[in-house]
């Protein structure tokens, strides 16, 4: 709790954003458009009371990008308006920043590991990168939860 969060620089910003943009440019290489487009665009966090902490039970599926290599199914156990509760198969390793693809949301969502435990994680939305990873790619859809 005593740490004191360092402000990031400007380069480390951008190899950050360049690691998200890579992340999704592999993702969206291995998956089919007809599939993509076919996925429900659902608007589950616009329909919720979004007091805070407020958790809505949920069991939705997800991939989550960690590696431009790699794509790891997990489900979606609760989410709020903040974040998710994310299950895994196994326990597995998550950088601090991942990306989230699943049906629950239009698109790509950008989400900080607040905690691991076991084959559980926590995340916490990343709104401002959802928005500039959105951005960069002007035709695919980067969903910003509301």
């Amino acid at each position: 709790m005593g740490q004191r969060l360092r402000k990031e620089s400007k380069r480390e910003a951008e190899a950050k954003f360049a690691e998200l943009q890579s992340r999704v440019a592999a993702r969206l290489s291995r998956i089919a458009a007809p599939t993509r487009t076919a996925a429900p665009a659902a608007k589950l966090l616009e329909e919720f009371d979004t007091r805070a902490r407020q958790r809505v039970v949920a069991e939705h599926p997800a991939l989550v990008i960690c590696e431009t290599e790699e794509d790891t199914p997990a489900t979606i156990v609760d989410m709020s308006a903040d974040g998710l509760r994310l299950r895994f198969a196994k326990p597995r390793y998550l950088p601090s920043t991942i990306l989230i693809d699943s049906p629950a949301f239009a698109g790509f969502v950008v989400a900080e590991v607040k905690w691991r435990n076991g084959a559980e994680a926590g995340v916490a939305f990343d709104h401002i990168w959802t928005e500039k990873l959105a951005a960069s790619y002007g035709g695919v859809r980067v969903s910003r939860p509301q």
